[in-house]
């Protein structure tokens, strides 16, 4: 159900929304966050949420969730990533 529901609200739109901007000559970029370990942010259901909606903003932000050594070093490496697409426009 996780899986079907995300790529029914969220990632088959956003597939195509980005296909249907970059046909205006301009880059697009997108991204996909799917860090099954990731402290959840939904209350519990009865099937795994994997990496729910809005789950990366604790990568992102200063929020109260504690991170392993691996959710840490991510967390860097997208705060990292989305400051140099600020910066320059180029994620990389």
């Amino acid at each position: 159900f996780g899986a079907l529901g995300t790529d029914l609200v969220f990632a088959c739109n956003g597939l195509n929304a980005a296909r249907r901007l970059s046909g205006h000559g301009q880059a697009v970029y997108s991204y996909e966050f799917r860090d099954r370990t990731v402290p959840e942010v939904l209350p519990a259901v009865s099937f795994p949420q994997g990496a729910a909606h809005s789950a990366e903003l604790q990568y992102l932000f200063d929020m109260p969730r504690t991170l392993n050594a691996e959710q840490t070093a991510l967390k860097s490496a997208i705060v990292r990533y989305f400051t140099r697409f600020a910066h320059t426009g180029q994620p990389e």
